[in-house]
Order: structure tokens, then C-alpha cells, then sequence
């Protein structure tokens, strides 16, 4: 009697808790979570980051997908799906991961045209079936320079990224709209590295660099994963350095590593020591073995404010000796990798000063990386399968670039300043209830990352 009583009730919970969830999904459910109240922003843009899941990948890990019905999978029910969700949110940067090279060119190119978008691509190397896309619309933002990079030399893996440096159009910018764009298609949705657009930038200097890219998955090989991103950040400080102005940088995409891992600890914190821990546990995606709430993120941001504090001047004669010193490991300096990484001494580091635009964290918020996991902030999720519930997908963004030094410029020198004006929400986790993506609304493994930034 007890257990018929009880057995309904709790699938009648659970599949609240699946509505719910689904809800939480949906592009037309999640909210936009308004982050900065001042008024008066006039250039404003919205920057949207999708892993739409390649129709091939899926189809070789069946295994994560047990739960998607095969119309639920079919790519081309789940393209159109994607495309209405695109036309509904209307970003006026797009940048899409897992795109294979023809759906690129029989859906994405051709219909995003339609809707005032150009696009670049830019496949995986070797026999990757996949790449990443960059769109931006052509009546908000003129193309200054745009180039893929690849990763393999250093590397020796086939991931790639697309950096754009954009220049709003002025007047172009418009208030933040859910519905499509009405633009006309342009001439052509090809890109080269010079601008493609004849408009006029805004007189302003109102310039962007946006770069996006999927970072190789592999949870094992964590130094060979910061050491891509590494090579993107350092990229974009060069072409900073080259145009000898001061922008703001936008990177993006689905990075393969969470908010407790070293990885994010060298992105927020400008530096990080690759060699401290072991590196399985540089991505975050391997969860540390401890009784301890310590993470990966904890431990990096601990030894670097002792570092900065106790190395600050004024200090006491002799006191830096008790600072933690960065691990150097000097067994395989020949090594790209390890050279690359710091391996003399001990630390990588960046001249960004980049925040995430999603979660609002950046190096002076206090942010030890313990929070999300102790339970006492609220925990997201940007892709959902049979082995993974985590945020792997992230939009950082910093008011500078650094100067060819690696120090920042002055606050004198600002000739822009981007901030987050909104935010469309991320779902929270839960561990209740089984996976549903893809399904018939949402139609990748992730979900997609939207910002709406302003300059200031």
C-alpha cells in the first residue's frame, strides 16, 4: 500500500522537476538578468556563443544521447530549431562551435545572410568534420581585420579559433530586441583579413576584438588545453599591439573547463602556476579527491595573493621568503608546450584584465572558487548529457588590452570601456532528474551563452 502511494508521487516530482528543467532550457523561457542599472548607454551590442553539436559527433557517441529520440536527433529538425532560435534572439555577433563545413554553407551561411549576417568559417584541422563561425551584422559592425588561428604547432592538436577586431557602425546600435533582424542579405558572406564594409565606423572608435574557439576536450591533458588557451590570449594581445589602439577583447566559446578549474584561474586572475597541480585537474573536469571544499581555482587564487601581498612593496627586509614560489618544472624545456607554459618560471600569465560576463566574476570580486562547489552560490550548466552536467561554455570580456610590455594602459588612455548590460540567464543544475538534450526545444547539448554589452 506504502509503496503504491509513494511511487506516484515521487514520478509525479519528478517530471515537475523535468518541466521545470526544460523550462530553464528554452530560449524563450530563460530570462534576461539586467547587470548594470546606470542609463544613458547609446552604443550597445548583443554577443551570442552556441555549440550547436555536429551532426557527425553525435552520431559517433551514441552512448550520450540515449536519452534523444531519433527525431529528436535528426540534424535537420534540430538545424531548424537552432536557426529559429537564432532569428528570435538576434545577436549581432554570432559564434557557433561543432559547425560541419556544409552546414555551414547549405544553412547557416544561406539563411543567416537573409537576416543582414556575415559570416566567416573555419574548419578543425586534419580529419576533424568540424570547425567554428564567426557572423557579426554587417549594418552594425564593419570588419577591421579577422584571421583563424590554429593550435597544432604548438599543440599538435587540430583545434582552432576565429579573431574578428570589429568597429560599430555608428548609430548603428539599437535596444535590446527578441525579435529578427530585418536587414537585407549582403553581396557576399565570405570574409577576409581586411574590412569588407564600406560603412563608415563609428566616429567614437567604438572597436571590438571578438575571438571564439572550441578548446580540445581531452579532461587528461590539461597543459596542452592552457596552453591553447594561452595562445589565443596571447594573439589577441599582438594584434592589439599591432593596430596600436585600445579596444576591448571578447573571448568566447565552449572552453572545456569549469569555473573551479586552473584554466578559469589563469583567465580571471591573469596568471596561474600550470606545473603546481596534476594535470588532470588543470581543466577542472576531474573533480579533486578531498574532504576539503579546496578546488584547483582555490588553491591558484591562495598562493597568489600571498605572492602579491607578501612581494608588494613596502614589505619587511626577508619576508618574500615565505611567499609561495611558483613550481618550475625544467625536465622538458625543449618542449613547445612547456616553453610556452612557463616552465623556467613557473607561472603563465596574460596583461587582459578579463571578466566573465556570464557569472560576473572577475579577480577583484572575491571570487575564490570555492563558493559554486561549498553550495553557497548558485551552480549553472551550459551542456547536459549522459556524462556531463556542467558550464563549459564562456563569454570573457576586458575593458583593455596590454601594452606590448604586458602592462595595461593607464585609466587616462581609455578611448572605450565595455560593460554588461544584460545577461540572459543560465539554467541551474540539479542531479533529479535524467537528461533531455538534445530534444524537440532545445536542440543541441548545450545551450547557448547571450550577453548584451554597452560602451561607456
Amino acid at each position: 500500500m506504502s509503496c503504491l502511494l509513494i511511487s506516484p508521487s515521487k514520478y509525479i516530482y519528478r517530471n515537475y522537476l523535468f518541466k521545470v528543467a526544460a523550462a530553464q532550457m528554452h530560449v524563450r523561457h530563460r530570462r534576461w538578468k539586467l547587470k548594470d542599472r546606470r542609463k544613458g548607454f547609446h552604443d550597445c551590442f548583443t554577443l551570442m556563443t552556441y555549440n550547436v553539436l555536429s551532426d557527425t559527433l553525435a552520431q559517433r557517441h551514441p552512448q550520450l544521447y540515449s536519452h534523444s529520440s531519433n527525431s529528436e536527433m535528426r540534424w535537420k529538425n534540430r538545424a531548424e530549431v537552432i536557426l529559429r532560435d537564432i532569428e528570435y534572439l538576434a545577436p549581432d555577433v554570432l559564434c557557433l562551435q561543432e559547425v560541419e563545413p556544409r552546414a555551414f554553407e547549405t544553412v547557416f551561411q544561406l539563411r543567416l545572410a537573409r537576416l543582414g549576417y556575415t559570416g566567416r568559417y573555419c574548419k578543425r584541422l586534419g580529419d576533424a568534420v568540424d570547425g567554428s563561425a564567426l557572423f557579426y551584422k554587417h549594418k552594425v559592425f564593419a570588419l577591421r581585420h579577422a584571421e583563424d588561428l590554429d593550435f597544432k604547432t604548438v599543440t599538435g592538436k587540430d583545434n582552432v579559433a576565429i579573431i574578428a577586431v570589429l568597429d560599430l557602425i555608428e548609430h548603428s546600435s539599437s535596444p535590446l530586441s527578441n525579435s529578427a533582424s530585418s536587414n537585407s542579405a549582403p553581396s557576399s558572406t565570405s570574409s577576409t583579413n581586411s574590412s569588407a564594409s564600406n560603412l563608415q565606423p563609428s566616429s567614437s572608435s567604438r572597436s571590438v576584438c571578438v575571438a571564439t574557439t572550441h578548446l580540445l576536450f581531452n579532461t587528461k591533458r590539461g597543459h596542452l588545453k592552457l596552453a591553447q588557451l594561452h595562445s589565443l590570449t596571447q594573439r589577441c594581445q599582438q594584434l592589439a599591439s599591432r593596430y596600436n589602439t585600445l579596444y576591448s577583447t571578447v573571448i568566447c566559446g565552449d572552453m572545456n573547463m569549469t569555473e573551479e578549474s586552473a584554466m578559469y584561474h589563469y583567465m580571471l586572475a591573469g596568471e596561474t602556476e600550470p606545473f603546481l597541480l596534476n594535470e588532470n585537474l588543470i581543466s577542472g573536469q576531474i573533480r579533486m579527491l578531498s574532504s576539503q571544499p579546496n578546488t584547483p581555482y582555490s588553491i591558484l587564487e591562495h598562493r597568489r595573493r600571498l605572492r602579491a601581498e607578501l612581494l608588494s612593496p613596502p614589505g619587511e627586509p626577508g619576508l618574500d621568503q615565505f611567499a609561495p614560489k611558483p613550481v618550475c618544472f625544467t625536465g622538458r624545456g625543449m618542449d613547445p608546450v612547456y616553453s610556452l607554459l612557463g616552465c623556467e618560471t613557473g607561472l603563465v600569465h596574460h596583461g587582459f584584465h578579463f571578466r566573465d560576463a556570464v557569472l560576473g566574476l572577475d579577480r577583484d570580486s572575491g571570487y575564490n572558487g570555492i563558493g559554486y562547489c561549498a553550495g553557497e552560490l548558485d551552480r549553472y550548466y551550459s551542456t547536459w548529457h549522459s556524462a556531463s552536467q556542467a558550464l563549459v561554455d564562456f563569454i570573457f570580456h576586458s575593458d583593455m588590452h596590454s601594452s606590448e610590455n604586458g602592462q595595461p594602459p593607464s585609466a587616462a588612455d581609455f578611448k572605450s570601456r565595455l560593460t554588461v548590460k544584460q545577461v540572459l540567464e543560465l539554467p541551474r543544475r540539479t542531479d533529479d532528474i535524467a537528461p533531455r538534450m538534445p530534444s524537440h526545444s532545445v536542440p543541441s547539448d548545450h545551450v547557448p551563452l547571450m550577453v548584451q554589452f554597452a560602451f561607456v
